[in-house]
């Protein structure tokens, strides 16, 4: 989990969504529409972009787990943490809606959308 490993006691059946928000106080990744297609949840699992509200965490197993908070590193947070706090921006998590771009090598960061200047 974000590059640490993390023992987690949960039932297997239950969404990874859940287990992150609610037992490992990861909070970054929301749900939204709960049937996968917005995006709010999105986490990197073993480097893909995956749904984690589609994921039974039973499935997961030792595979690599990155959220959003993975971004911040030694208590300061990435540019976008930083821009979504000042501005009091929120994650929609509608369908139709874009994820932000940046020119970033971090897949959760990349995407089409708003570009730096308009954030």
């Amino acid at each position: 989990m974000n590059g640490r490993d993390v023992p987690v006691d949960a039932e297997g059946g239950r969404s990874l969504l859940s287990v992150l928000r609610d037992d490992l106080n990861l909070t970054g990744s929301k749900y939204g529409c709960g049937e996968g297609r917005c995006g709010a949840c999105t986490v990197l699992l073993d480097g893909a972009p995956t749904r984690s509200c589609q994921v039974a965490v039973g499935s997961v197993g030792h595979r690599k787990i990155l959220t959003i908070e993975s971004l911040e590193h030694d208590g300061q947070l990435h540019p976008l943490q930083q821009a979504f706090l000042n501005h009091d921006a929120f994650q929609c998590g509608l369908p139709g809606q874009k994820p932000i771009a940046l020119p970033h090598p971090n897949p959760l960061l990349k995407g089409e959308g708003f570009c730096n200047r308009q954030i």
